[in-house]
């Protein structure tokens, strides 16, 4: 009974013994053993570590240890700015309580916060879906320019859809895009795409480029979904990606501040308080979701080569992208790279710095999955 039992496995591996069968049989179990027990498991732990960038306590962290102008500094790559800061005239603001729309950016953020992991399984449709993330004044508009280059010169890369920008545009797109008439018409819009980049946003007829924030509102502030369109497309078996968008978030200011004037960017304070939700609701969504949802990054303040040696190592291969292709996107780059501060002296100094830090702080933690994918 005992020559019996070992024999047998023996005899089913020996049957008709060709090396191309055991080759076959062995290459069958192994992928089985991997997306049964293995991938799981690497799904897990790549959350864990994810969330763990998130979940820092700030105690531990020498960042959040210091002071206002050293966080300046560290945005700044350690070069001093160019003083005397830009002083920013606004009227001082009074204290006033939790105004209804910081009472929906909080619940907003509650839900955020709510999202289980998100693993990704589609690495190759066609269309492969693309959506640009990063806060206003970060690049959108080089980014336009370069899918216009790209696009525009060589022939089934892009063409410009305005479904998608359409439908979200300065609206609630976590609650938009849960409804099942929005979820039947971004279906109808990547079926009906004959290219090969679908791109969401940045490459369309509207001005509107859906950036966080997307839009504000006296009572709300709007913020797009990178989570959720993950989620819709994944299931409709689609690859969607994620260009990642960064700036030195001092400059971010000058550039709202002083160049796009509007009722509700007179006041540092309140772009601050605006911004701080954005970068929050960003990473949030980001923490929700697998990096290989990422395909690249991008930034307006590293030099040329710096962005297409990233984009070759990054886009080049995630979105099935050639050299000349990095090359025409990257045609009309400028890089923006003055190293200036600004401050707003009329306004409340001690609630001014606490959103600011805070603000910092968000900064810092998006920096951290950023710089992964920017070398």
């Amino acid at each position: 009974m005992q020559l019996t039992s070992i024999a047998f496995p023996k005899r089913l591996l020996s049957w008709k013994a060709s090396r191309l069968k055991k080759i076959i049989f062995w290459s069958i179990l192994a992928f089985a053993v991997y997306y049964i027990f293995l991938q799981p498991f690497l799904d897990t732990l790549v959350a864990k570590n994810l969330q763990a960038i998130f979940a820092q306590n700030p105690a531990n962290h020498y960042f959040y240890k210091l002071e206002f102008a050293e966080k300046r500094r560290y945005f700044s790559d350690g070069k001093s700015y160019k003083e005397p800061c830009i002083q920013f005239t606004a009227k001082k603001e009074k204290n006033v309580k939790i105004s209804s729309r910081e009472k929906f950016q909080l619940r907003e953020l509650t839900a955020l916060q709510k999202y289980s992991f998100l693993s990704k399984k589609v690495f190759d449709s066609r269309p492969k879906v693309v959506f640009i993330a990063g806060l206003e004044a970060t690049g959108h508009h080089f980014i336009r320019s370069a899918w216009n280059n790209l696009c525009g010169n060589l022939t089934n890369i892009c063409t410009k859809e305005d479904g998608f920008t359409r439908m979200v545009i300065h609206k609630p797109q976590r609650e938009l895009l849960g409804t099942t008439k929005a979820r039947d018409k971004l279906k109808k819009i990547v079926k009906g795409y004959k290219s090969h980049l679908l791109v969401l946003n940045t490459y369309t007829d509207v001005p509107h480029m859906d950036s966080y924030p997307n839009g504000r509102y006296r009572s709300r502030t709007f913020v797009p979904d990178i989570r959720l369109l993950a989620e819709l497309y994944e299931k409709g078996g689609y690859d969607f990606r994620v260009i990642l968008l960064d700036r030195n978030p001092e400059n971010i200011f000058i550039s709202i501040l002083l160049n796009r004037r509007s009722h509700f960017q007179k006041r540092m304070l309140s772009m601050c308080k605006m911004h701080l939700f954005a970068i929050k609701s960003l990473n949030y969504q980001l923490k929700a979701m697998d990096p290989k949802f990422i395909a690249g990054a991008i930034s307006i303040e590293k030099t040329l080569e710096q962005n297409k040696k990233s984009a070759e190592q990054f886009l080049q291969p995630n979105l099935n992208l050639t050299s000349n292709h990095i090359d025409q996107f990257f045609k009309n780059f400028r890089q923006s790279s003055d190293i200036k501060c600004i401050d707003s002296p009329k306004e409340d100094q001690k609630e001014l710095l606490r959103c600011r830090e805070q603000l910092y702080d968000g900064h810092f933690e998006y920096k951290q999955i950023y710089d992964s994918f920017f070398q």
